[in-house]
């Protein structure tokens, strides 16, 4: 095995033909032929086959030596191994295949390489791992846009599977992965390729985007007609209309991308382009729930005010009768920049909480004006005087 590491082709020649054993492993399970592959030994790859090494011996973590060589993305030596038989569908500890690895580090040319062999074999490129991911799924996660062009011409369900992990419920689709990662190429791609947003029944909501439609009851003044249906927690009915269960997902994934770390005004602009509701409060169940706008204001978060207000949203939407609007959420902590870009916009200086239900700890002003003058924020009700609030 150390003629191998250190690559002497005649030490190895001269071992085996005094007995040494190829199959041998180390510590790590690894036998010469994982050695050789991880090096890129071509000619010691090709003395171990003709030796009789074993093409598909795994180690300690269960990979095969054509894991090993897409692992070290060495396109020759992924060839060598496909052509002398190495099982393409090979799964390691972690049921992750090669052409998963190779999708993991966007490497095209062993990708193509991969799917020309699963193609001759018959075998399907949406093999799941142990977190029920494609491909597909993971080459999107890691912002491999050429991968997942190739994944999806090649036949891939755009879907990327769904994952039943606990861990990865939020992310259960290649677009998931690639919003919650921040890959605004992969999104763009995938919204832009027919792109079917499927999910499980378990997570169809029961009131889409918020609208009863229950026995076929909708506003339809502002949201998708769904006629005559019935829709239950955890149970798809395929008369809902596909509009509106496509706007609730991309909704959900619009939400998503807000709650990034980094938000990207592509994706953003990019969900909202194909059909999510920018003005839908995030926190669908609850009592309260906020929109974006309203939730950017609260935390004084300039940049993603600008992103949203960039996108349209409407400066005086809000969800409940009860709570404030986002120009009033500002003035009331007195975030200066965010209410002089809500004025601009259009937010209403005279808009009223139409009750007296206030959150707890706010000081029971009824409007932005009486917020700011409440809690002693003069710069703000001078603003806002001077664009005409009265009251």
């Amino acid at each position: 095995m150390n003629a191998v590491q250190i690559g002497d082709i005649s030490l190895v020649k001269l071992l085996i033909e005094n007995g040494a054993e190829i199959e041998e492993k180390n510590d790590l399970g690894q036998t010469s032929m994982h050695i050789a592959a991880a090096d890129g030994k071509a000619e010691l790859v090709e003395l171990l086959l003709k030796e009789g090494g074993l093409i598909e011996e795994k180690n300690d973590m269960g990979r095969a030596p054509l894991h090993i060589a897409v692992l070290s993305g060495n396109l020759n030596m992924t060839k060598i191994l496909l052509d002398a038989g190495a099982k393409v569908e090979a799964v390691d500890n972690k049921k992750s295949t090669p052409l998963h690895y190779a999708a993991d580090f966007g490497k095209e040319r062993i990708i193509r390489l991969l799917l020309d062999k699963m193609a001759d074999r018959r075998i399907d490129i949406d093999t799941v791992d142990g977190q029920g991911k494609t491909a597909l799924f993971r080459a999107a996660s890691n912002g491999h846009k050429l991968a997942v062009a190739m994944l999806l011409e090649t036949g891939a369900a755009s879907s990327g599977t769904e994952t039943s992990h606990p861990i990865d419920r939020r992310k259960g689709t290649a677009l998931e992965g690639a919003v919650v990662n921040g890959h605004a190429g992969v999104v763009n791609l995938l919204l832009c390729t027919s792109y079917q947003y499927i999910k499980p029944v378990s997570r169809f909501p029961k009131n889409v985007l918020g609208a009863d439609i229950k026995e076929g009851h909708q506003d339809t003044s502002t949201k998708t007609t769904a006629h005559d249906t019935h829709v239950d927690e955890g149970v798809y009915n395929t008369q809902v209309d596909d509009r509106v269960y496509n706007k609730w997902v991309l909704t959900n994934l619009l939400n998503i991308a807000m709650e990034a770390p980094k938000i990207s005004p592509i994706i953003v602009q990019n969900l909202v382009a194909a059909g999510a509701d920018i003005n839908y409060g995030k926190r669908p169940g609850l009592s309260d729930p906020l929109t974006h706008l309203q939730e950017a204001a609260n935390r004084g978060d300039d940049k993603a005010v600008d992103v949203l207000l960039a996108v349209g949203a409407d400066t005086n939407t809000k969800q409940t009768a009860h709570y404030p609007e986002a120009l009033q959420i500002a003035a009331e902590s007195n975030r200066e920049s965010i209410v002089k870009k809500l004025l601009a916009a259009g937010a209403d200086p005279n808009a009223i909480v139409s009750d007296e239900r206030w959150p707890r700890g706010h000081s029971g002003a009824r409007s932005a004006l009486q917020a700011a003058q409440n809690r002693g924020h003069q710069n703000i009700v001078g603003i806002l005087t001077a664009a005409g609030a009265l009251r």
